[in-house]
């Protein structure tokens, strides 16, 4: 709270300095530009944040499934059932 109301009074202390100047229509020009690439930068982000959700959820099932077939496989019940499904196939 302190952090953002130091921010809003350094604005407005600057938004009084800069009132009487004239603007360089040049140095407006590349500030839009640069709030541009920030924004499209930010929207990337948010898609790889996103992405790497999918991609983190998906690994947890890959894991959990890697998990139970090493118990299954350990496991003399899960071979006995292993082999006769083997045995009906052959």
């Amino acid at each position: 709270m302190r952090e953002i109301q130091k921010l809003r009074i350094q604005q407005e202390i600057h938004a009084e300095r800069t009132a009487s100047v004239q603007y360089n229509p040049t140095l407006m020009a590349e500030l839009l530009l640069l709030r541009q690439r920030k924004d499209e930068l930010e929207m990337r982000m948010t898609a790889l944040q996103d992405s790497r959700k999918d991609l983190v959820t998906q690994l947890d099932a890959l894991m959990k499934l890697l998990k139970v077939k090493t118990v299954c496989v350990n496991s003399d019940a899960c071979l006995r059932t292993k082999i006769n499904v083997n045995n009906w196939t052959e």
